[in-house]
């Protein structure tokens, strides 16, 4: 990594109209049809009745939709959004007449998520390294996961490419359900999905799903970590679903799982093929997520599924949720170990306060994201200026862990470097406006180096 530093970001302002596509792409804010009603399965009527989540026909072996064609522009990919279906910032016409200071929550991760863009809208930091954000149903966009309009949800997996064109990653879905498991393969099974009630903000992630008992999910991130907030209805069986075989392209390894103690599993699942590459330069084109999750409640049940050929294809948890109903999650991954997984959320979040955790993260993205403050145009205009803008720093992201390790492009363990905060990977030049948005925040900087020292300039506000 080039030791030069290069001179202080200068603020700049501007004003909001045409200027937001100009210099990001100008991608409609959302373009998708909604999918059709009645998603299968849904839970059965009442409650905290205890009743079950039936298996739907998501699995490891459905085809991500909008992928690039043979012409390479997306193809089978969702209609327009009718304009009365568009989120409400997305309706707002009202005039932006003060320059905006605090834009994390005004974002709308949902952009570019349809119609081509393929995009996720999950809670992540600048760069940060987990994206556990959901993967819904029918459309399972390529790389992104998330169509908006979709009606059910395999579950929120933990990595995420934003806008390939392939299918890539939604690696280990975790699908929060109530009632007894069903039988069947674990990784087929979907509950309901909806964009009512559902928050996307930088930072910041809510969605509710397993209608009519209905959970909502909440998500926040760190550096090397997630955290999660799940509320469930009042009920014995508040189940938590572990998918170890519905990553978006498959698996291609044996899957690993241990449950450890009372409130905690750990293990592993191995994918890619990334645009269908197999082999280059005689070398597997896949990779192994280490995961660790904790909870700050212990599991009533606890067990691990196995497929037909006796390794682990699911981890299936349950929890009491009718004295408390609120469930947190603490989550690392990591693509050395389950080790260094765990030892990423222990060393970033040490302790159980989501509040905290999600203003540090609203806080990282207004230090960046306000590095251009606009006004003068509609609420809807702005909203799409700094999510669009946001785009632009999701990726490349942290592949090394807080001890340094690090898996490299030769599936050899490397440690980073003295002066070096982190290894950085998942990074395609042509999938984002990261180098043009880079020079306008870093005049001089070479946009060409955004991969390398721009992250930890940008994060760090060098």
């Amino acid at each position: 990594m080039p030791a030069t530093q290069p001179p202080p970001f200068s603020r700049r302002r501007a004003v909001v109209g045409l200027v937001a596509a100009a210099i990001l792409g100008g991608a409609a804010l959302l373009s998708a049809t909604p999918a059709a009603a009645g998603p299968n399965p849904s839970p059965s009527a009442g409650a905290g009745s205890g009743a079950g989540t039936k298996p739907g026909k998501a699995g490891s072996d459905t085809a991500a939709a909008c992928t690039r064609g043979s012409n390479g522009r997306p193809v089978h990919c969702p209609g327009a959004v009718p304009a009365t279906k568009l989120p409400a910032g997305a309706k707002n016409q009202a005039t932006v007449t003060q320059a905006v200071t605090d834009p994390a929550p005004m974002v709308d991760t949902r952009t570019w998520t349809t119609g081509g863009g393929n995009t996720f809208p999950g809670a992540e930091v600048p760069f940060g390294m987990v994206q556990w954000s959901p993967d819904t149903m029918p459309t399972r966009n390529a790389g992104g996961g998330y169509s908006f309009g979709d009606s059910s949800i395999t579950g929120y997996s933990l990595t995420h490419i934003s806008g390939p064109g392939c299918g890539a990653a939604g690696d280990v879905p975790m699908l929060p359900i109530t009632g007894t498991l069903p039988g069947g393969n674990p990784n087929a099974i979907t509950t309901p999905f909806t964009n009512n009630g559902e928050v996307a903000q930088a930072g910041y992630y809510s969605a509710q799903t397993n209608q009519p008992n209905t959970i909502t999910s909440e998500f926040t991130a760190t550096a090397h970590s997630s955290m999660g907030r799940f509320t469930y209805p009042a009920t014995t069986q508040a189940g938590f679903l572990i998918k170890l075989r519905n990553s978006q392209n498959g698996q291609f390894a044996p899957s690993t799982a241990q449950i450890l103690g009372s409130n905690e599993v750990s293990g592993s699942q191995t994918s890619g093929h990334f645009c269908g590459e197999v082999m280059n330069d005689n070398q597997r084109q896949e990779y192994t997520v280490h995961f660790d999750i904790t909870f700050d409640q212990p599991f009533s049940s606890s067990q691990i599924i196995k497929a037909s050929n006796g390794t682990p294809s699911a981890v299936y948890v349950t929890f009491n949720t009718t004295g408390n109903a609120v469930v947190q999650a603490k989550l690392g991954i990591s693509y050395v170990s389950d080790d260094n997984a765990r030892l990423n959320w222990q060393t970033d979040n040490a302790g159980w306060n989501f509040g905290n955790v999600k203003s540090a993260a609203q806080d990282a993205w207004n230090k960046l994201l306000g590095r251009i403050q606009v006004a003068g145009g509609s609420f809807a205009q702005t909203q799409q200026f700094y999510s669009n803008l946001y785009k632009a720093f999701i990726q490349p992201n942290i592949t090394s862990d807080v001890n340094g390790q690090y898996m490299g492009a030769d599936v050899k363990v490397h440690t980073i470097g003295a002066g070096q905060h982190d290894q950085y990977g998942v990074f395609s030049g042509w999938e984002r406006p990261g180098p043009v948005a880079a020079e306008l925040l870093q005049p001089g900087q070479d946009p060409a180096a955004v991969g390398v020292p721009a992250p930890e300039q940008l994060r760090d506000g060098r």
